[in-house]
Formats: C-alpha cells, sequence, structure tokens
C-alpha cells in the first residue's frame, strides 16, 4: 500500500516540477503585444512564441486560443475557418483563411471540417470551385460519421455533382445519413432515426 503511495506522490512532484519550468521559461518570454499576436502566420496552425505568451499572460480572445488549439484539436482548426467565413469583432471575414483552417480541420479528422471544406470546394469560397475535389472531400466527411456530410453527398450523388449521378447510391447514402442521426433525412425516409 505504501509502495503505491510513493509512487503516486513521486509522479505528483515530477508533474509539479515540470510545471514549475514551464513557468519558469515563459517568464523570461518578454510579454506579447495584441500586434504580435495579430501578425501570427496563419499559413501553419503551428504555436509560436506571440502565442505562447499570448497563454501566459492570459491575454487571448476565442479566436487566438482556437488558432492556438488548432495542432492538438482538429475540431479547433474547423470553428476557427467558420469564424473567418463569418469574421469576428477580433477577426475580419476572410474566406481563404477559413477555407485554409477547414482544410487543417479535414487533414487531422475532423469530418465536420471536410463537410465545410467540401461546400468550400464546391462554392468556389476562399478558392477555386471543383466539384470533383468537392464530392471526394464530402465523401470523407460522411466516412467520418458526420451525418450531414452524407446527407450532402447524397444530394451529390442525386444530383450528378463532382461526377455520375446514381440514385441507388444516394437512397444508400441518405439512409447512412439517418442512421448517424440526421432526424430531417429520417423523416424524408419515414423512419423513427436516431
Amino acid at each position: 500500500m505504501h509502495r503505491i503511495d510513493i509512487c503516486v506522490i513521486g509522479e505528483i512532484q515530477m508533474r509539479i516540477g515540470l510545471i514549475a519550468s514551464l513557468a519558469l521559461a515563459l517568464s523570461f518570454i518578454p510579454p506579447a503585444t495584441a500586434q504580435d499576436i495579430m501578425d501570427v502566420d496563419t499559413s501553419s496552425p503551428d504555436l509560436t512564441i506571440a502565442d505562447m505568451n499570448a497563454i501566459a499572460n492570459e491575454q487571448h480572445t476565442e479566436e487566438d486560443i482556437l488558432r492556438i488549439d488548432c495542432p492538438v484539436n482538429p475540431r479547433s482548426c474547423t470553428k476557427y475557418g467558420l469564424i473567418a467565413f463569418q469574421g469576428s469583432p477580433n477577426l475580419a471575414k476572410d474566406d481563404a483563411v477559413g477555407r485554409k483552417y477547414f482544410t487543417f480541420g479535414c487533414s487531422r479528422g475532423d469530418p465536420v471540417g471536410c463537410r465545410f471544406l467540401a461546400i468550400a470546394q464546391l462554392n468556389g469560397r476562399g478558392g477555386a470551385s471543383d466539384p470533383v475535389e468537392a464530392r471526394a472531400t464530402m465523401t470523407s466527411a460522411c466516412d467520418g460519421g458526420d451525418a450531414k456530410g452524407c446527407a450532402g453527398l447524397a444530394q451529390m450523388w442525386s444530383k450528378g455533382v463532382g461526377g455520375n449521378a446514381d440514385t441507388a447510391k444516394a437512397n444508400a447514402l441518405y439512409a447512412k445519413a439517418c442512421d448517424f442521426g440526421e432526424k430531417a433525412i429520417c423523416q424524408k425516409l419515414g423512419r423513427a432515426g436516431k
């Protein structure tokens, strides 16, 4: 019993030491200004010194937090992309930035990011319109479990957007959307849904 307690205490002491070391290291970094945060290159969602300063000084907006969290949380990339598409008091509307962050979210495994990227690709928001690529990206959204992605892909197959039309494939995708919990599709299919 005492051996387990000593191991647990040792691990807690090690973690406290790591936190103290990180705090000490961050104390030597000069504080970030708002301009430092705005000047961060958004071509990569990796953390910068300005990001770490903002975290250490607790001087950050929701947009900063989402952008900083993007490398470890794909859904944060997608949310940041949505804010960039819409604009906010802290982030100017920029479709290209939004599309880039949808790409980050999708490539890191967020099916909702794939769905929004597919919509941007289809409509030419933030880049060229590419219906074929949009269908492939919407397939990733559906394969990842996004019910609305499956419904969108079903519409693409039904109407022949980005490739051939296939009613049977569209119907199977509508059923999959219902199985994933898209209630409006379940109602159209006459099913109870989840």
